[in-house]
């Protein structure tokens, strides 16, 4: 039989989870920057995103901005060819128009190796590029700006990358600062994204502990409008897509910690052997 101990235990971390607030279902606007070399764009119904944050009604831009401007120049030029776009008014994931618009600047766009076979793919393929510092050279640098956002708190899941694996890199929304080294071009090697296995998610904010990561999760955010900024440090890279979820006042509780807690669970369920007489 199951010890009391371990009935107890099982009580608490069921408790626990039952605790735990569910994104499944969260209304979330989702924005994402394909690169017009592929213009690989997320279709309404198309879902993506990492465990715990997929969603379908992506807002993808046309792409065709980049060639039309000679952006994707990645030959040194110095010349400022930051461009603010508009995407005009977003859908939530539901596909209902909201009233969010967004608006970016970047010196260009450019995308992995993933390709275009699967949603997940294509969300971690095209990205606006950044590849100088972007305080010291603000055309160099890569901002997203949302305004009218409609939740009271929310949360924004960044996604991040590049295409070369291990380059240093930071993303900030003004207050929290992500170290991370890139990890999106195809971690597996030779074309397309899994979306079981290839999401690594980080929390460091310490520069000098790097680990390879390609999404970052802003918790407890509120009010009107949202900026982000990523910055150069060893070699281009940039931002994938972006989603703000309504967490409707509860924290986000990042998908791996949920993970762990049920295997715990599940550990408490376990019957021992009973003792030989």
């Amino acid at each position: 039989m199951i010890s009391s101990r371990k009935m107890i235990f099982t009580v608490i971390v069921t408790a626990m989870l039952l605790a735990l607030p569910s994104f499944a279902n969260a209304q979330s606007i989702g924005v994402h920057f394909p690169s017009d070399r592929d213009n690989a764009r997320l279709q309404p119904n198309e879902v993506a995103g990492a465990p715990g944050f997929e969603q379908g009604h992506w807002n993808s831009a046309s792409g065709t901005w980049e060639s039309a401007n000679n952006f994707g120049n990645n030959n040194g030029d110095t010349t400022n060819i930051s461009l603010p776009f508009d995407f005009g008014l977003l859908s939530d994931s539901t596909g209902t128009p909201v009233g969010t618009t967004v608006e970016w600047s970047s010196n260009g766009t450019w995308n992995t190796i993933n390709g275009a076979a699967t949603p997940d793919a294509k969300l971690m393929n095209g990205y606006i590029d950044a590849f100088s510092n972007f305080t010291e050279r603000p055309d160099r640098g890569s901002t997203v700006t949302f305004n009218d956002i409609p939740y009271n708190s929310y949360a924004a899941v960044v996604y991040v990358g590049s295409d070369g694996n291990n380059r240093q890199a930071n993303i900030t929304d003004g207050t929290t600062t992500y170290h991370f080294l890139t990890f999106s071009n195809d971690p597996n090697g030779g074309g397309g994204f899994d979306p079981v296995t290839d999401y690594v998610l980080t929390s460091n904010t310490n520069p000098a502990i790097r680990q390879p990561a390609n999404y970052v999760i802003f918790p407890g955010l509120s009010g009107p409008s949202q900026t982000f900024d990523i910055n150069w440090t060893s070699g281009n890279h940039g931002i994938h897509g972006i989603q703000i979820v309504n967490t409707g006042g509860n924290p986000v509780i990042p998908e791996p910690f949920t993970a762990s807690l049920l295997s715990l669970a599940s550990l408490t369920l376990i019957r021992r052997r009973p003792r030989a007489a």
